[in-house]
């Protein structure tokens, strides 16, 4: 089942723009602040409060498959077995979570 991203806010990042919105990660949970952006071609969203300390991910670095928390440098991998990213879709002006 997909889910639609409710967006919030469009934030610019060094020339780079970056969403803020709304989801439901699992089923009958409350929905979920999370960030998408652009990535390696496609798109990525993490929820969008550090889990390590709290502090919001907008303005956080990433590269390659790390994004890092700009409050305390903490690195989290985007991808594989403990990877804490998704994949998003876009359709239009629509985000969506396959």
């Amino acid at each position: 089942m997909s889910v639609q991203v409710i967006i919030q806010k469009e934030v610019d990042v060094d020339g780079q723009i970056r969403w803020v919105g709304l989801a439901s990660l699992k089923k009958d949970e409350d929905q979920t602040r999370i960030l998408v952006f652009p990535h390696q071609g496609g798109f990525k969203g993490v929820a969008l409060l550090c889990k390590h300390a709290g502090a919001p991910l907008t303005y956080s670095t990433i590269s390659d498959d790390l994004i890092i928390c700009p409050l305390h440098g903490f690195q989290f991998d985007l991808n594989g077995e403990y990877g804490i990213g998704f994949d998003v879709e876009r359709h239009g002006d629509d985000f969506i979570i396959p």
